[in-house]
């Protein structure tokens, strides 16, 4: 099933960045031009980024297991990557200064992910017809 793969496909990417958000914080803040200029800024990086995302991740894949959860972890999902999308799209709008590969990679995947679930979603609601 599509859903299914789609579910496990987001769940791991959402848990695996996630989980190395939570070994690698310096690294990710690095890339994207963060500064821990303090115990909150570290903090909320972890919650948001790790903890937040690997959240999300475990729900997704759990959800991809149980038939009931399939159809809220696909709107789920499509809320989650659509307003990423949208803000990180309107942002880059109206942003004066050049982004790097890190912003288009993440523009990339959340529109795409937001379509493709988007359309899952739309073919699994259609009514199945009888012969």
């Amino acid at each position: 099933m599509v859903a299914r793969a789609l579910l496990y496909f987001v769940g791991l990417s959402f848990a695996g960045y996630g989980g190395y958000v939570l070994v690698s914080a310096d690294m990710i803040a690095s890339i994207i031009g963060y500064g821990f200029d303090g115990s909150d800024a570290r903090i909320e990086m972890l919650a948001m980024y790790g903890g937040l995302e690997f959240g999300f991740g475990v729900f997704c894949m759990v959800a991809a297991g149980k038939p009931a959860w399939m159809e809220p972890a696909l709107v789920s999902v499509i809320c989650v990557m659509g307003s990423l999308a949208l803000v990180r799209t309107v942002s880059y709008a109206l942003s004066d200064e050049a982004v790097t590969w890190y912003t288009h990679s993440a523009l990339a995947l959340e529109w795409l992910v937001t379509i493709v679930t988007s359309v899952v979603l739309a073919q699994n609601r259609k009514p199945s017809s009888t012969s």
